[in-house]
């Protein structure tokens, strides 16, 4: 009996023991869980910056969505029948679910996003069965929006918003797994700025997970706003142009690699771009949806690159929309004078080769005596051959990274564009140190070729839109510039971009005049090459610009037309490109014909005649 009384004293001294180191010495650890277990801490996305165009139309703004969490420690990813009755909810697999979690883990007091932008049936299925579902949270959410009909445009320059990369979230600790990051283009480039700073808000939650009460919040900062100098009317109207060409020549027997192409209008005396576009192009929209990972395999296995910002990032040879620059060379080098007369006979010999102008298989007649002017307005590759051999390779290249070719514009565009290439025989040397002493030389047929465009000299359609500026402006051009102001949320001008001098090619005034008025008989000209796409065009606007047509081996060739209007008081450039479908007075000069009346609004006073 006495062991009996000394058993059970034992017993209840433990338990009295325990109790106390449960309340006493424990206290505060279980006092402090049971709280965070009836407390979350959740953060409240900041609405993302907007995007507008120079006249205040929004190419890219927010909109309310929908987002499925999940709690970590109240969710239980090792119930199969809870992730099955989710999945089913909201269309995804128990392993993509389970996926999203791990991915989300780095934050283990925070919900856990498993799909974002929910639809309205989604939202109301959750809620209905919310008793079913512990641990799942719905929140709401700002999500990028591009409003029509402006909002299927200008992809490329935007660009597109990505899951945060681990390295993002290694850099920054603000961030959240699965948050949607510029990418590409200027959701990229301003990301900090646009991106905002996140809220917080407290909540009560139940023995589910679900909230009871709010009881504290700190409101989310929102991002600035960027307006840009793009106009939005005429950039839709200059991817219509470049779209409705390029579609009608891809795909045919004749063009079977055509189907890519890029236009771009700047204002020469600024810099600032007007439209941009790269063709085919992509939806910003999808690419952040909740599709976004089918949408994006569909553009990277597309064969036509339609994620290539061909306007800043692919390079090409320029054809002859490069002899202006070459004319100048020849000017300097005083390998002729703006009206010495040179006989076309359509031939060039250097060595044993003999080059054969383009005209001469066509067999349209010889255009005899010519001057600089003419050989520009009639494209007269004999004149550039020999007059560019006899002022050059070095005088060439010289007066190419004059114009801002061989290195990069500058422009604010992630991920920025392309150098290109200016060659001379350094570069050459350098290039081939790995071959024979004959392969390292250059040769004067090489000279011929960069004269008119071709061999190892390669351009971005961006370079040529400054370059062109340059003539235009008789020798001065800006750096490209895509945003015009940085607003603050409550609309105050935090920053605003001013033109920036980017270079200054000098030359005589009459040099200038000669190179001008071949520009403008490549318009108005009998043999001009671009006569026939600008037939009937008003001729107050007087166009001046040079076509080019590439040669590609074994491929149609590629099509140029690099222009600007008013000749003699210009206030726009154009450059469109278009690969494989022909050449450029064919191809490209129709489409910078749509993208000029449609700057001039010529196509709204014809709408406007009775």
């Amino acid at each position: 009996m006495r062991s009996l009384f000394w058993v059970t004293a034992l017993i209840f001294l433990a338990l009295v023991l325990r109790l106390w180191y449960l309340q006493v010495v424990r206290g505060p650890y279980y006092q402090e869980l049971a709280v965070s277990n009836r407390l979350r801490s959740l953060p409240i996305q900041a609405p993302r910056g907007a995007i507008l165009d120079r006249e205040g139309r929004a190419l890219a703004t927010i909109r309310n969505s929908f987002t499925v969490s999940v709690l970590p420690g109240r969710f239980d990813p090792t119930d199969q029948d809870l992730l099955e009755r989710l999945g089913r909810i909201i269309g995804m697999t128990p392993d993509q679910i389970r996926e999203a979690i791990q991915t989300g883990s780095r934050y283990a007091h925070e919900p856990i996003r498993i799909k974002r932008d929910l639809s309205r049936a989604e939202v109301i299925s959750l809620e209905e069965h919310r008793d079913e579902l512990p641990g799942v949270l719905v929140e709401q959410e700002p999500a990028r929006y591009y409003p029509k009909p402006e909002g299927a445009v200008a992809g490329h320059v935007l660009g597109y918003l990505g899951p945060v990369s681990t390295e993002q979230l290694r850099q920054d600790p603000t961030y959240r797994p699965a948050d949607l990051v510029g990418q590409t283009g200027l959701e990229a480039t301003y990301e900090s700025l646009l991106r905002g700073v996140a809220g917080r808000q407290e909540l009560e939650v139940n023995a589910l997970g679900r909230p009871v009460q709010v009881l504290g919040s700190q409101l989310p900062i929102p991002g600035h706003d960027l307006v840009l100098t793009l106009d939005a009317k005429l950039q839709a109207a200059v991817e219509k142009a470049l779209h409705e060409q390029v579609a009608s020549r891809a795909g045919s027997p004749r063009y079977p690699d055509a189907g890519g192409g890029a236009a771009i209008v700047m204002n020469p005396r600024t810099g600032e771009i007007l439209a941009l576009a790269s063709e085919p192009g992509f939806d910003p929209e999808r690419m952040s949806g909740s599709s976004r990972a089918e949408y994006y395999a569909s553009l990277s296995q597309d064969r036509h690159l339609p994620l290539l910002n061909r306007v800043t990032w692919a390079t090409y040879q320029p054809g002859s929309a490069f002899k202006p620059v070459t004319a100048l060379a020849i000017l300097r080098s005083g390998a002729a004078t703006p009206r010495m007369p040179f006989y076309a006979d359509g031939y060039a010999r250097t060595g044993r080769l003999v080059k054969t102008d383009w005209w001469v298989p066509l067999g349209m007649p010889s255009p005899g005596t010519i001057t600089l002017t003419d050989a520009l307005a009639q494209s007269i590759n004999d004149y550039f051959w020999e007059l560019g051999a006899k002022a050059g390779i070095e005088a060439i290249a010289r007066e190419a990274r004059a114009f801002g070719f061989g290195r990069s514009t500058g422009i604010q565009l992630h991920p920025g564009d392309r150098p290109g290439l200016v060659p001379d025989p350094a570069w050459k040397a350098q290039r081939f140190a790995d071959r024979p002493p004959g392969d390292r030389q250059w040769f004067e047929a090489e000279t011929m070729d960069v004269a008119i465009g071709q061999g190892y000299l390669t351009v971005t359609p961006l370079q040529m839109a400054q370059a062109f500026s340059a003539l235009a402006n008789r020798g001065t051009y800006y750096r490209p510039q895509l945003v015009r102001e940085i607003r603050a949320p409550d609309g105050g001008v935090v920053k605003r971009f001013e033109p920036e001098l980017a270079g200054r090619v000098e030359a005589p005034a009459a040099w200038w005049e000669s190179i001008i008025d071949g520009l403008e008989g490549v318009i108005r000209s009998p043999r001009g090459t671009a006569r026939n796409a600008f037939a009937g065009f008003p001729r107050e606007y007087r166009v001046a610009g040079k076509t080019g047509s590439v040669e590609v081996p074994g491929k149609e060739v590629h099509g140029w037309f690099a222009g600007f209007a008013p000749a003699h008081n210009p206030e726009v450039v154009v450059v469109v490109f278009i690969e494989h479908a022909g050449g450029g007075g064919s191809t490209a000069a129709p489409v910078a014909r749509a993208i000029l009346e449609a700057y001039f609004g010529l196509n709204e006073e014809k709408t406007a005649l009775p």
